[in-house]
């Protein structure tokens, strides 16, 4: 959990610059993690409940587009 909160942590005590590289860093690592590491089945209930969250939020989302889709991307990279 502390990782998941490292960008907000630069963002806030650093700056704007230090939080995007932190989270644009973590999510590449993710990625490379991704490639790198032994497959397994799909985790089926968190892309059925991920799914089911977005599309109900969706509906009644009043912020800004772009935040909201790199929010839904970000889900599916982490699952």
């Amino acid at each position: 959990m502390i990782l998941f909160k490292l960008a907000t942590f630069g963002l806030t005590y650093f700056g704007s610059t230090v939080g995007s590289l932190l989270s644009a860093l973590f999510f590449s690592c993710l990625l490379v993690y991704y490639f790198l590491s032994t497959k397994s089945n799909l985790p089926l209930v968190f892309i059925v409940l991920g799914l089911s969250y977005f599309l109900i939020s969706g509906l009644n989302y009043k912020g800004e587009l772009r935040d909201y889709y790199m929010d839904f991307i970000k889900y599916f990279i982490l699952f």
